[in-house]
């Protein structure tokens, strides 16, 4: 069952499938519905061998528990059952099952769980995310380029399929690689292929998420000296690669020459992702306004969102696009599964904090504060998810 563990961090980020609509996240959610169907039913024959306890207890149950119940209403009084349950389609990620899915895995490999196996699941994130950032440094220089109708080379996905999605999961990876780094310098190596990684996506909210993170795991590392070489390493990336933050303070020269649409020849102007994302931030409020307690179900925003899509949506040159989620996993929560799942989620976050401050797992904190920004900027995928549940069990246990 462990084993199923250690497949489960290495595999899910790798999976890509060309036999489907959705190449990315289908492959990475049926591997998860699979591995959670089959870990669950070795928990219960050794819990009928009698061989282990049914659950063990850990704080973050309480608000685990709340929160799946906050879903399980929130799809019960959905206006899409189907939808609710099983997630938008060509993702899964976000739906009653999914979360049923990663309560169930929590709880069983708390049960399991020793700092023999969290330091294994780290070590085989690790190799995951390397492979992962090399095909992605690969696409940089152009090795699939043919392939895609996007300009990889500008932006890299490797195998999460958007750039900022491979960019979270790079931010989560870049503190434990720093940390093992610190005792081992070699795991310097894929800290440095994982920052290369994040450049490359170009990604903002990645990138801003990574530079906290880096700096928590720094301040709490002051007298180790290997901590200020890498820095100065990052500071140099970050002034070599053309990237957002490289971009503010060497903005590229204008050239006056309008983008025009290769079919017709029409001059296309296009709005700014951070402008239309506070359009879609305001349509998500006013849906929480209308639905307070228990939202309009779990993965219902595509259908909803048109009940209040602001008038200004229509003058963006996105105002023929299929909005599923609100680009703000916080307010995607509200508006689908009300305060109530809102409040629920905050709980597990601020109880997971106060477990890595008092455990004094400072590279964990440094990951899942990753999230807590990228997810601001965004929304979870699969792999972000699992992280999201499983970086407080990966926490020091004392003997």
């Amino acid at each position: 069952m462990l084993i199923l563990f250690y497949f489960l961090f290495f595999l899910t980020p790798l999976l890509v499938s060309t036999s489907s609509s959705e190449l990315f996240e289908l492959p990475k959610m049926y591997f998860i519905y699979a591995s959670t169907i089959l870990i669950t039913g070795l928990h219960v024959l050794n819990i009928i061998n009698k061989k282990q306890v049914l659950f063990k207890p850990h704080p973050v149950i309480l608000p685990l528990l709340l929160f799946l119940f906050s879903q399980i209403l929130s799809t019960l009084f959905s206006l899409d059952h189907f939808t609710s349950f099983y997630g938008y389609y060509g993702r899964f990620n976000g739906g009653l099952l999914s979360t049923v899915c990663f309560v169930l895995l929590f709880l069983i490999y708390n049960t399991y769980r020793t700092n023999q196996t969290n330091a294994k699941i780290i070590n085989i994130s690790i190799i995951s995310g390397l492979l992962v950032s090399l095909y992605a440094i690969a696409q940089h220089f152009g090795i699939d380029k043919s392939i895609w109708q996007q300009d990889v080379q500008a932006r890299v996905f490797s195998t999460l399929g958007q750039p900022n999605w491979l960019a979270a999961y790079m931010c989560i990876l870049i503190p434990l690689s720093i940390h093992m780094g610190i005792r081992k310098p070699i795991y310097f190596i894929s800290t440095i292929l994982f920052a290369l990684s994040l450049l490359f996506t170009k990604s903002q909210s990645g990138i801003i998420a990574s530079a906290i993170s880096i700096a928590i795991i720094t301040l709490y590392n002051l007298k180790n000296k290997k901590i200020y070489i890498l820095n100065l390493v990052f500071l140099f990336l970050l002034f070599l690669i053309p990237n957002p933050i490289y971009d503010k303070f060497f903005p590229a020269k204008s050239t006056d020459q309008p983008i025009l649409k290769p079919e017709t020849g029409e001059v296309l102007n296009i709005t700014g992702s951070d402008d239309i994302r506070k359009i879609v931030w305001s349509g998500a409020v006013e849906l929480t306004k209308r639905y307070p307690i228990f939202g309009t179900g779990p993965e219902t925003f595509a259908q909803t969102y048109y009940w209040v899509r602001p008038r200004e949506h229509n003058d963006t040159s996105e105002w023929n696009f299929l909005y599923n989620k609100a680009h703000n996993e916080y307010l995607n929560l509200s508006a689908n599964t009300g305060l109530f799942g809102l409040l629920t989620y905050f709980a597990i976050i601020i109880t997971s904090i106060f477990i890595f401050i008092k455990s004094r797992s400072w590279a964990l904190l440094s990951s899942f504060s990753t999230i807590i920004i990228t997810n601001f900027f965004g929304f979870s995928i699969s792999v972000v998810s699992l992280y999201f549940f499983f970086l407080v069990l990966l926490c020091h246990e004392k003997s």
